[in-house]
């Protein structure tokens, strides 16, 4: 009741996220799918999709820009959901562990921690 699994695909047809759709929808484990507009594999198994800005041809892109920003804002928008549904613990849980194992160190007024 507490997990989900998210697949992300620009075409939603990657053939080894269409191997684990099955068993995945089998185990009725929520899914969330990242994946461009229109239908595709992934959007039919998933209980939710995000898509992904569709700007990119599949091969002949120069690079992946749009695609990388999208599933980069739509990873943040899910992060910052679950995070604020318990804010205080999660940021008391990130606070304690910082504490124990980061001791950076900067000179920088702006950015130090209080003791």
């Amino acid at each position: 009741k507490d997990t989900c699994a998210i697949f992300i695909s620009y075409s939603g047809e990657n053939q080894s996220i269409l191997k684990l759709l099955p068993m995945i929808k089998k185990k009725n484990i929520p899914i969330i799918g990242l994946t461009s507009i229109g239908e595709n594999t992934v959007s039919k198994y998933a209980d939710s999709t995000l898509r992904i800005s569709t700007r990119e041809k599949l091969y002949s892109k120069i690079s992946n820009f749009t695609t990388r920003d999208s599933i980069g804002f739509l990873m943040d928008i899910l992060y910052a959901c679950v995070y604020g549904k318990d804010y205080e613990k999660y940021t008391n849980y990130k606070i304690n562990i910082a504490k124990n194992f980061d001791h950076r160190v900067t000179h920088n007024k702006m950015i130090q921690e209080n003791k």
